[in-house]
Formats: C-alpha cells, structure tokens, sequence
C-alpha cells in the first residue's frame, strides 16, 4: 500500500537521473520486501539501512537496486563508525583508516552483487 503511494506521489515530481525526487526507506533486513518494493517504486530511490552491524549482507541488498545497478542507497552507519572495534591494529585516534577499509570492502562487495564489477 505505502510502496504504491510513493510510486503514484512521486510520478508527478521533478526526477533526477530518471528518479523521482521521492524514495522510500526499506531494511536490508527483510530482502524479500525489498524485492517486492523494488519492483513498484521503479523509479525511486530507496535508502536500504541494516547493512553490516545489523545483519544484512549484499546478496540482501541486492534486489533494492535496478537491473542497471542502480537507485539504491546503502547505509551502514555503526559498522562504519566503530570499524576499528574489530581490528585489534585500529583505535578511535585511528578510526579513519578502519573505516576506510570497510567501505572499500562494503563498496565492492556490493558492487560484485548488484554486477557493477
């Protein structure tokens, strides 16, 4: 119900890079919901929180993107943030290089699963 509101509200916006300027939010935890929202709100962003410290991997994440690779927008806060918590060579006056690490990690792990590489 809400999926089909943001697709039929958001046909009438301004769209950027063929994306209507209204998104939904749906959890990296439930993929099977996020396959379904992926495939009414087509042209809409969605922000997919839940990756990383919340459980969700990329094969997860992967039906929150477009066939293209595209209109996904991942979050993964906390596993950014506290990085050096799991490597013993990282400390908070180092964090930066941790979580560096991490994204680059997240970033082609994600990437490899939606077939951008």
């Amino acid at each position: 119900a809400m999926a089909e509101l943001v697709r039929d509200w958001g046909s009438d916006l301004p769209r950027f890079s063929n994306f209507s300027n209204l998104g939904a939010v749906v959890g990296a935890t439930y993929p099977k919901e996020l396959k379904t929202i992926r495939n009414i709100v087509k042209n809409s962003f969605i922000l997919i929180p839940g990756y990383g410290v919340q459980g969700a991997k990329a094969k997860d994440i992967k039906n929150g993107f477009t066939d293209k690779g595209l209109g996904g927008i991942v979050n993964s806060s906390r596993g950014i943030i506290y990085a050096y918590n799991t490597d013993k060579k990282s400390s908070p006056t180092n964090f930066s290089k941790a979580a560096r690490e991490v994204i680059m990690k997240m970033n082609k792990n994600i990437n490899k699963e939606i077939g951008l590489i």
